[in-house]
């Protein structure tokens, strides 16, 4: 910003605390600088059948979450992120987790848990949970779903994962989508999924043409911030014993300061990339 920048596109998380996450958002205002996270599986396909449908009432009213993946700063920005974007992006009322810190974990060079479990609930009852984890340490999340997402509804079921969306109905056939990108791995780029290319690069252009124009980008920061707060919300509930209603206080990183003051007694390192 202070280089005079117009526009920053910031990877996810958006940063690692709460504190910086209202500071950078609060400089790009003061700047005018246009300021966005790339949550770009909102522009997969996948999650945007998934989305029209729950839209469209195709199990009826939705009445629960379940997110599951291997942390929350790095993967678990992504499922907290499509959460809220199959509930219209609704702010919740409160947030309670616990945390488990077994290994000194980093991801990307970022201190994450072991594993931990949140419950996120809204004021018109709906609720979700998120857990995480990954082997060696914890090898099995479900059975069934065990990296994606599940909405349950009055009238049917969501079974989303990165590939595909089948929509369960009571008292009618399913609906599946599949995903129009190649999921044999030998062809990707780099190894790197071209479905995550693309939205990148749907991201990329939809924000440099609201720069253009002046209108809202799709990932602007808001959603990184929305998102954010409820991780933070997580660690800070397993660090003060206690249901966090939101908006969030206090805006450190509860899980590097209950490391600090000796909550958790991690052995060994883990260093990787999810």
């Amino acid at each position: 910003m202070a280089a005079g920048v117009r526009a920053i596109h910031c990877e996810k998380p958006i940063a690692t605390s709460y504190a910086d996450v209202l500071t950078m958002r609060r400089l790009a205002r003061e700047a005018g600088v246009q300021l966005t996270v790339n949550l770009q599986r909102r522009f997969e396909p996948v999650h945007r059948f998934a989305r029209q449908q729950l839209a469209a009432g195709a199990i009826g009213q939705v009445v629960s979450l379940e997110g599951y993946c291997p942390n929350l700063p790095d993967w678990g920005s992504h499922v907290v992120d499509l959460m809220l974007f199959y509930l219209g992006d609704r702010r919740p009322a409160w947030v309670i987790g616990q945390v488990d810190v077994t290994v000194n974990r980093y991801v990307y060079g970022a201190f994450a848990e072991t594993s931990s479990l949140t419950q996120v609930r809204w004021d018109d009852g709906t609720g979700a949970v998120i857990v995480t984890g990954r082997e060696p340490q914890t090898p099995v999340l479900n059975l069934e779903n065990n990296l994606g997402l599940l909405v349950q509804g009055t009238a049917g079921r969501l079974d989303v994962r990165g590939a595909r969306c089948v929509v369960h109905r009571f008292g009618a056939p399913d609906i599946t989508f599949t995903s129009p990108f190649s999921r044999d791995t030998s062809t990707w780029e780099r190894g790197v999924d071209p479905a995550i290319a693309a939205g990148t690069a749907d991201a990329i252009a939809d924000l440099l043409s609201s720069l253009r124009t002046g209108r809202t980008p799709v990932l602007h920061g808001d959603l990184g911030a929305a998102g954010a707060e409820i991780i933070f919300a997580t660690y800070e509930s397993s660090r003060s014993r206690r249901r966090v209603p939101l908006p969030l206080h206090p805006h450190d990183n509860a899980l590097l300061s209950g490391l600090s003051q000796g909550f958790w007694q991690p052995a060994g390192e883990q260093r990787s990339t999810y």
